[in-house]
């Protein structure tokens, strides 16, 4: 009995030191600071695929179709920088020779491809699109030289694509190339005049205003280009018509939801008088409607669009287009500025 206890124990031993050794790597998997490395693993893998995802849902399709390259294309990427700007431009003059003769469709096809000699999606290790990184190769390419070289190519490529999208009416891609193309060269005048016309295609107030922002900076930056100035002075004419349509459709608006009909009707059969003069003169049947106490229901009408009465800037506007409408002169872009600045009290979200 006594000899064998000792073979017992030793046969016992390498068992216990094993089942010990599996606690201990199980008591650090489960422990705090073990767990707090594992969460921040996935956080960081979480963040990457999120901004992959995301540079992929932004792209426009004509990036997306990178990833169906021409082999040639795809053979280039890792050949010479001779080789892969030969392969590029042969694809540019392609997309040139079909722009000349107003194909744009098949132009910016051309000029996708040879935009894809230097960036793409990249498809080779993940299947997924949310993994896909978009690979930037002009800025992997060690040597300096060839390097700028790329960079101006892409540059170059972008400003064609934007301008092929804007013949198609595609103002979203148009913009993303643009924007793209102005990351490489903040100060390319080209770019901002590019971007100017991405901008127009919005058909609204807002893109005439941005269109205008580009284009003053292009024309700084560029101050001899007459074209520049003359695309300037032509979108500033347009502008001053559109918002003068805009003031005139506001007035109306302002107007017509600052009162109602009933109440209208009930002021100027008070004030026999002051309409009878107004009809004459062409002012306002009521000469001092602008001027406070105001009635309940001009003030409920009023916080229904967004005014208070009481505000002093508020009453500060009203005579204003008082003055306005009496034929004292004063701008409405003022007013409309105020009117749709959320920061300030006189504000209207929707009008008309």
């Amino acid at each position: 009995r006594r000899a064998s206890t000792p073979v017992m124990a030793n046969t016992a031993g390498p068992v216990a030191a094993t089942a010990a050794g599996d606690m201990d790597t199980e008591t650090i998997m489960q422990s705090s600071g073990f767990q707090d490395v594992l969460q921040k693993a996935a956080a960081i893998k979480g963040a990457q695929l999120a901004e992959k995802r995301l540079e992929w849902e932004r792209a426009p399709d004509f990036m997306k179709e990178t990833i169906g390259a021409p082999d040639d294309v795809r053979a280039s990427r890792s050949s010479s920088a001779q080789e892969r700007r030969a392969v590029c431009l042969a694809y540019k003059q392609k997309g040139n020779d079909f722009f000349a003769v107003s194909k744009h469709g098949t132009a910016m096809r051309e000029f996708v491809r040879a935009l894809a000699v230097y960036r793409w999606f990249d498809q080779s290790t993940e299947k997924s699109s949310e993994r896909m990184p978009l690979i930037r190769g002009e800025s992997l390419i060690s040597e300096e030289r060839d390097a700028t070289e790329a960079r101006g190519v892409v540059h170059t490529l972008l400003l064609n694509i934007a301008a092929c999208c804007v013949k198609l009416g595609d103002g979203a891609s148009a913009l993303y190339a643009c924007d793209e193309a102005l990351a490489l060269d903040p100060q390319s005048a080209k770019g901002l005049y590019r971007r100017s016309q991405a901008h127009l295609l919005e058909g609204t107030v807002s893109g005439q205003e941005r269109a205008l922002k580009d284009l003053g900076i292009a024309c700084k930056l560029k101050p001899d280009d007459m074209q520049l100035r003359t695309a300037l002075r032509n979108l500033r004419t347009e502008y001053e018509s559109t918002t003068k349509h805009e003031r005139q459709r506001l007035k109306k608006g302002f107007e017509s939801g600052l009162y109602s009909e009933s109440e209208k009707k009930e002021f100027a059969a008070r004030q026999p008088s002051a309409s009878e003069d107004a009809s004459a003169s062409g002012k306002d049947v009521d000469p001092n409607w602008w001027k406070p106490p105001y009635s309940a229901a001009a003030r409920a009408h009023a916080r229904s669009i967004g005014l208070d009465l009481d505000d002093k800037r508020v009453q500060a506007a009203l005579a204003k287009m008082h003055a306005e409408q009496t034929g004292d002169t004063w701008s409405w872009r003022t007013l409309v500025r105020r009117l749709f600045d959320s920061k300030r009290v006189l504000s209207v979200p929707v009008i008309g």
